[in-house]
This record gives structure tokens, C-alpha cells and sequence, in this order.
């Protein structure tokens, strides 16, 4: 019996450590609307918005995107091809609108596009972003890092402290699902580019540009605006937490786009 309990004790202590924890980040920010945690959970990423009224969960694998209100228990869910057709819709939609004003007086109709945002806008060369590390190293919240200038189009546009993801707890498979999750965000950041312009295509290749660690303060030179890593904390997270409650209704933006468009 004695043999047996000590088996017992020990499958069940390698039961318990062959789940792997997963990473929370926390973050101090002054930038209004900014998020206030980041957690990893495999292939997924959860960014949770101030004062927890939502969650934006992107899943690396698949790549789709689910938004969930937690307030109005309400979600709807975006990837490559529902983007696409959003697009498209709305490409139909502004073709519509441009007839009907097509009626109007010259400068009724000037007027109106650009309130409508119907004008359309030349595009802008994209901005040249390099990350030049510094020989500085500090330490942030007691991790040492590496200071980097980010430099756009030669200016000095951003400071960041970089860190190695060992040397700030965190593992390479939860750094390497964050990298993806950059490159996810960049990627349908510059198709939404067709429904308002170069300027979203701008700001996809300036977000989060590929620092060669893990970013654990940041301060952006144009704005003022500054983020710090207060915390970062090894968890496990349960699989619910990253997906809507059973009781959340989904909401389908394209439906929403057909029924305003008058379509069945």
C-alpha cells in the first residue's frame, strides 16, 4: 500500500507539471483606451480592455479574431476572408452612395463626400521604420533590458527597453505565439486599408514594429504616450476565458451591412 500511495503521489505530481502555465502581462499606461492585460494561452491571445467591459481574443492557428462584449453578452467574429468581404460591401455601398449624390449641386455633393468620408484619398508612401538597439542596458521592474530607438523615416519617433523573453519569465512558445499575433494584427490591419484609407496601412506597418526581444517599456515620441510592463505572471488560464459564454448571442456585421443595404 505504501509503494502504491508513493506511485500515486508521483503520477499525479507529473500530471500537475506537464500543464503548461500560461503568461499574463500587465501594463501602466497613460495612453487613454489602451489595454490593461495581455494573457497567452497556447495559440490564442487575449487582450482585455479598461475596466474589463470586453475582450479581444485572437487566435494564432486559425487566425480569426473574436470580439465579445461582456456587457450586452454579444460577439462577432473577423478573419482574412470575412474581411474581405466586409470590404467588398462596403466598396458596394460607397459606389451607391456616389450615384445618389451624383444629383446634386457640385458643391453640395464635395461637401457631402468629404463628411461621409467618400472622397478618395491618394495613396502615401509607406513610412521606413528601423530599430537601431542602443548599448544601454537598464532594468524595468527588476528585468534588464536593452534600450532601442525606433527611427521613422530618419526621425527618432519611439524609445523602447528590450528584453530578452527568458530573461522577463517568458516562455519562447507563449513569445512566439505574441509574434504571431503582431503579424496577424498587420496583416488584416492593411486589408481593412480599402475601407479607410492609406492611413490604416500606415498604421499597420508601424504597429509593433520587430523588436528583437520582448518590449517592457515603450514611450512614443509623437504623442507623449507611454507604456510600462508593471507585471508579468506565470498562471494556468481556463479555455472559457477565452472564448464567449455559452449564453452570448453573436452578432454578424455582414447581415447588419446587407440589411442597411436594403438586401434580404
Amino acid at each position: 500500500m505504501k509503494h502504491i500511495a508513493t506511485t500515486t503521489a508521483i503520477i499525479t505530481a507529473l500530471a500537475a507539471t506537464s500543464v503548461a502555465a500560461d503568461t499574463v502581462i500587465h501594463f501602466k499606461t497613460n495612453a487613454p483606451g489602451s489595454p490593461e492585460r495581455m494573457a497567452i494561452h497556447g495559440s490564442k491571445v487575449m487582450i482585455l480592455a479598461p475596466e474589463r467591459q470586453g475582450r479581444l481574443v485572437m487566435d494564432t492557428a486559425s487566425g480569426t479574431v473574436t470580439m465579445i462584449n461582456d456587457r450586452d453578452k454579444s460577439y462577432f467574429q473577423l478573419d482574412s476572408r470575412t474581411i474581405d468581404q466586409t470590404v467588398s460591401m462596403m466598396d458596394m455601398m460607397k459606389q451607391t452612395m456616389m450615384a445618389q449624390l451624383e444629383k446634386l449641386p457640385p458643391e453640395q455633393r464635395k461637401m457631402l463626400e468629404q463628411q461621409l468620408g467618400l472622397t478618395p484619398t491618394l495613396p502615401e508612401k509607406l513610412p521606413k521604420v528601423e530599430i537601431r538597439p542602443t548599448r544601454s542596458v537598464i532594468e524595468v521592474n527588476g528585468i534588464p533590458c536593452t534600450l532601442t530607438d525606433v527611427i521613422t523615416d530618419g526621425q527618432k519617433t519611439a524609445e523602447a527597453c528590450v528584453a530578452k523573453p527568458g530573461a522577463a519569465g517568458i516562455p519562447d512558445s507563449d513569445y512566439r505565439t505574441m509574434q504571431k499575433m503582431f503579424r496577424l494584427s498587420r496583416e488584416l490591419a492593411k486589408k481593412t486599408s480599402r475601407m479607410t484609407g492609406p492611413a490604416a496601412e500606415k498604421f499597420a506597418e508601424s504597429l509593433s514594429p520587430d523588436l528583437d526581444g520582448f518590449p517592457m517599456e515603450v514611450k512614443d515620441l509623437r504623442n507623449n504616450n507611454h507604456v510600462i510592463v508593471s507585471k508579468i505572471e506565470s498562471k494556468t488560464l481556463a479555455d472559457s476565458q477565452f472564448r464567449p459564454g455559452k449564453d452570448y448571442k453573436q452578432f454578424n456585421p455582414m447581415q447588419e451591412m446587407q440589411r442597411l443595404m436594403g438586401k434580404p
